[in-house]
């Protein structure tokens, strides 16, 4: 059963990830971490992220972790 796709703010995507607002924002601007969606029309509009989008980066660490030990 597939779940549905979930939109999840900054406190729950630092929780998840480990890292900071800075940090995050850094690796997005570098291309490294998924980018966030725009919730409102306006430019200062909250942002929340993919969850799906967010357990993939996780994944792919993961991976990049155990494929260097092996």
């Amino acid at each position: 059963m597939t779940q549905p796709l979930r939109l999840i703010r900054l406190a729950a995507v630092e929780s998840m990830v480990g890292l900071k607002r800075a940090c995050l924002y850094d690796r997005m601007s570098r291309g490294l971490f998924p980018k966030p969606v725009r919730l409102g029309d306006a430019r200062n509009s909250p942002v929340a992220w993919p969850e799906h989008e967010v357990q993939a980066y996780i994944a792919q660490k993961i991976a990049a972790r155990d494929q260097a030990a092996a």
